[in-house]
This record gives structure tokens, C-alpha cells and sequence, in this order.
């Protein structure tokens, strides 16, 4: 079965392989994926990441406290490594040297300073902030 020839424009504009019709070509302004991505849309690591900071009680020694699913996990991972699972402590003992270079030393109060940054200091030791 034969093709029907190409349609011949005036003018030396050629359709071809990257070359559309001028009728159907964008508009100068015009965008190629008008819907696109719905603003607000989130990506896997935003998703991922507002799950680990959710907030959600816990009892401990029969008083309620609030922490992040983050710290639920790793106190899981603790708790299990000291009850002997094996692949539990292979993981904190991996995550430890990496964690202990991140980690900040705590700000010590000192005789010189103000009773105003002593305060904030012993607040923030007190939240369990750095």
C-alpha cells in the first residue's frame, strides 16, 4: 500500500522530523504541558519526611510524652539491639561513628556570661535541644 506524497508549502519551510506545521506549532508564551505539576504537589522526600517528624504519644514510666516518629524509630532500633537482635545492633553501631561526627557538643554556662544567655542555655539542656 502506497502513502500519499508529502503536502507541499509555499515557501521554503519543509515539515519534517522536528519540523511541525506552523499551524500547530506553540505560541510564543504557550506551554508544551499546560496542566503540569499541580502546585503544592509533594515529592516522595517531603512526604517521607513530614511522616518521621508526625508527633504522637507514648507512655513512659506511666507518664504520657510526645515524640517524633523519628525518635520512635531509633528508640525501637536501641531497644532491640539491647534485647539481642543482632541485625538491630549491626545498624546502631553502623549509624554511630556517623552520628557522633554530626553531633554538637552542648553549650557549657559559664561565670562570664548573662544570667539572660545562662537561662537560654539551661532551657534548651532542659528540651533536649543543642
Amino acid at each position: 500500500m502506497r502513502k500519499n506524497p508529502p503536502k507541499r508549502h509555499s515557501g521554503n519551510y519543509e515539515i519534517g522530523k522536528g519540523r511541525p506545521p506552523l499551524t500547530t506549532r506553540w505560541k510564543p508564551g504557550q506551554s508544551g504541558n499546560p496542566k503540569g505539576r499541580p502546585k503544592g504537589a509533594k515529592n516522595l522526600a517531603t512526604i517521607f519526611n513530614e511522616a518521621l517528624n508526625q508527633k504522637f504519644e507514648i507512655r513512659e514510666k506511666g507518664r504520657p510524652r510526645t515524640i517524633t516518629a523519628r525518635e520512635g524509630i531509633v528508640r525501637r532500633v536501641v531497644n532491640e539491639a539491647l534485647k539481642g537482635n543482632i541485625k538491630a545492633t549491626a545498624f546502631a553501631l553502623a549509624k554511630e561513628p556517623e552520628i557522633a561526627r554530626n553531633a554538637e557538643p552542648l553549650k557549657m554556662i559559664t561565670r562570664d556570661m548573662s544570667p539572660q544567655e545562662a537561662a537560654a542555655i539551661y532551657a534548651r539542656i532542659i528540651k533536649g535541644e543543642k
